[in-house]
């Protein structure tokens, strides 16, 4: 049983699809009874769904890979960074392998990306950069965050 709802994307056209197991209903009431033929459904493409799925699990392998081999949360978030940019990238034990041409080292820092001079390595290292920046961004923006209540209450008393 699926009943469809409005998008929650808020595109026009569109509608959520919720799916019920019927197994663990106990008890349908009808409040009113449609005459109309509902529209067709939309048609599934099959194969997109399967190589979504296919990547979504080497995505996951890939990191259960990591956690396994030891490394550290600095270099899962960084190698998360660059695969959003560059889908061409792989674990190697604890390095992580970029277009088959840069390799990161732990620490993972921008000094120990290494490969052929060229575009690739410069690309990396820049992604690498701005990933830091973005981390230590976020860090400032949290200690700020959790020093104000402190200094609210300071205030007030």
């Amino acid at each position: 049983f699926s009943p469809e709802c409005p998008s929650s994307s808020g595109k026009p056209n569109h509608a959520d699809i919720l799916l019920i197991n019927l197994q663990y209903v106990s008890e349908v009431e009808i409040i009113n009874d449609r005459t109309e033929t509902p529209p067709p459904l939309a048609s599934l493409n099959v194969s997109k769904l399967a190589s979504k799925a296919r990547t979504e699990k080497e995505e996951k392998l890939s990191q259960a890979y990591a956690i396994s081999a030891g490394v550290s949360l600095e270099g899962q978030q960084l190698f998360q960074t660059i695969h959003k940019t560059i889908k061409d990238c792989k674990w190697q034990e604890k390095n992580i392998v970029v277009m088959e041409e840069v390799v990161i080292t732990p620490p993972y820092q921008v000094e120990n990306c290494k490969g052929k001079e060229g575009s690739a390595l410069s690309h990396v290292r820049k992604i690498v950069e701005k990933h830091f920046r973005d981390v230590e961004s976020q860090k400032i923006l949290q200690r700020s965050q959790a020093q104000q209540p402190q200094k609210e209450a300071a205030l007030s008393s």
